[in-house]
């Protein structure tokens, strides 16, 4: 039997179709719903929970987005975080997106709102929001680590020349 969230998911025929059923169904986690998380130690979700639950931070929100793309049959998408100032000391220094190969370069879908960038620095800037970036890491939907707390996430920034690596070696376009 097909659950809803399959149903769902597998009714995505574009990153639009994606975007329309985030912005209707999802949300950016409340000050009430940070609380609950903040009890239960803030993590990364899988995209069923994300689903179930009806909001997430970027993290949940971007795995959703990649899920729902690779379903739609967009295999090389991938996450894109991107860090400023001090990552796991201050809030707001890091964010993640979910980018996919398009027309006009990249396309990308950042908590549920679709853009584009046509270079990767714009990509970069568009992920960062115009901050000055410390690094960047790639994911692929096999390499996110669901259910790590978001104070264990600190070790994504460890590993940035890694990234770059990746993205000079082509392993994402």
């Amino acid at each position: 039997m097909i659950s809803h969230f399959h149903r769902t998911i597998e009714s995505f025929d574009s990153p639009e179709s994606i975007c329309s059923y985030m912005h209707t169904h999802l949300h950016y986690a409340s000050s009430e719903q940070r609380e609950h998380s903040k009890c239960h130690g803030h993590h990364w979700k899988k995209p069923c929970e994300t689903f179930k639950d009806g909001y997430g931070y970027c993290y949940d929100l971007t795995a959703f987005a990649l899920h729902s793309l690779e379903m739609s049959g967009f295999k090389s998408a991938q996450l894109l975080f991107v860090y400023w100032g001090r990552w796991g000391i201050e809030s707001n220094t890091g964010h993640f997106v979910c980018v996919y190969p398009s027309q006009r370069g990249y396309g990308i879908i950042d908590n549920g709102i679709l853009k584009t960038a046509s270079s990767f620095d714009q990509l970069l800037q568009q992920a960062s929001r115009n901050r000055d970036i410390a690094g960047y890491r790639w994911f692929d939907s096999h390499q996110i680590p669901y259910h790590t707390r978001y104070v264990d996430m600190t070790h994504f920034c460890s590993n940035s020349e890694n990234s770059a690596q990746l993205f000079k070696s082509g392993y994402i376009t």
